[in-house]
């Protein structure tokens, strides 16, 4: 995160790699606290989602300017899916978690359940957001750098 901030090199670009790496510590949380204990796995992935759709949204602003150079469309793309699939979960209707909450560890999953499906489409976004970030800054480095042996 820190890494994309400086390349992003506006004060969006600065908050953003903040944001994130918020995110990334409340993402840790989910992991410490699986969806057995249910509520401090909550407490995790809220400021998660929120914190990832701050960070994603400002990525976007902050690497919109930069679309000229090639290496950071891709991060620009998946930025904008990213605070999409944030938003969408985050808008999406919870009266199944709100049940979740109450009944605790006896809550009946349906079959199929959006919050879930939303939820995973954020993870996924994030990891391919991951692999936009790292192959900008890989192919950005490569063009920074001065040939071996110089």
């Amino acid at each position: 995160m820190p890494a994309l901030g400086r390349q992003a090199r506006n004060p969006p670009g600065r908050i953003a790699a903040g944001f994130g790496m918020a995110a990334m510590l409340a993402g840790s949380g989910t992991g410490v606290f699986p969806m057995d204990n249910f509520k401090p796995h909550l407490c995790a992935a809220i400021p998660f989602f929120g914190a990832q759709l701050l960070a994603m949204l400002l990525f976007t602003v902050a690497f919109c300017p930069q679309w000229s150079s090639k290496p950071s469309r891709p991060m620009v793309v998946m930025s904008g899916i990213c605070v999409l699939s944030c938003a969408v979960f985050l808008v999406c209707p919870k009266d199944s978690l709100i049940r979740a909450i109450h009944q605790g560890s006896h809550f009946d999953r349906p079959p199929v359940w959006w919050l879930a499906i939303w939820e995973w489409g954020v993870i996924l976004s994030s990891w391919l957001w991951a692999a936009a970030a790292a192959a900008m800054l890989w192919q950005t480095g490569k063009e920074t750098q001065p040939p071996m042996g110089s």
